[in-house]
């Protein structure tokens, strides 16, 4: 039995050649004439991609961001009595 070397990392990217590229994208068209649901989304998921959460509900990352909006907003607040304060 031979021994084979294991690859580590990334697996290589495949590079298409240009005769497959241009005939991926007059699929692409035709499926877009023809009203095909998944050609759209991909076209639109390229064009704008889906919004994605900040951060999962619960996390920490999520109660680190609540409460410095908190933190955020009580500052405003000592602004605004600052200035009716003031007078301004």
């Amino acid at each position: 039995m031979e021994n084979k070397k294991r690859e580590r990392g990334r697996p290589k990217k495949v590079v298409l050649d240009n005769e497959a590229k241009e005939l991926a994208l007059k699929k692409l068209k035709e499926a877009l004439n023809a009203g095909e649901s998944w050609a759209v989304t991909l076209v639109v998921n390229r064009i704008a991609p889906p919004m994605k959460a900040i951060a999962p509900v619960g996390s920490a990352e999520y109660q680190l961001i609540k409460t410095q909006v908190k933190k955020a907003k009580e500052l405003e607040d000592q602004f605004k009595e600052i200035k009716e304060a003031l007078g301004i």
